[in-house]
């Protein structure tokens, strides 16, 4: 026989401390890559503190826009990767893509 059990509140904004929190250091990896382009070093501490200040939540559609989140930001860390550390179009459109999810994040809140 096998128990479903559902997760508390609790555990579930545990988990979504947890999300933002690795969000958050995923971007401080970027700033790494980046450290040679001031403009885009500025634009990836912008970014960070949004996502380092945003408020945990126990609903599952935050918790989904968060997983989006991390997703997007790994996608940035590719282009960044793929650009060796440069702006390009495709970096600009992940920030616009990310400030997106962060504010479509913030109205579920």
């Amino acid at each position: 026989m096998c128990f479903f059990r559902r997760k508390k509140d609790s555990e579930k904004n545990i988990d979504d401390r947890e999300l933002i929190e690795s969000n958050s250091k995923a971007i401080e990896a970027l700033l790494v890559l980046a450290e040679d382009n001031a403009e885009l070093s500025d634009k990836l501490k912008e970014l960070q503190e949004k996502i380092k200040y945003l408020v945990p939540s126990t609903d599952s559609k935050v918790l989904e826009a968060d997983k989006k989140i991390r997703n997007l930001v790994g996608d940035l860390r590719i282009a960044l990767t793929k650009s060796d550390g440069e702006d390009s179009k495709k970096v600009d459109r992940y920030f616009s893509e990310i400030k997106l999810a962060i504010a479509d994040r913030n109205v579920r809140v």
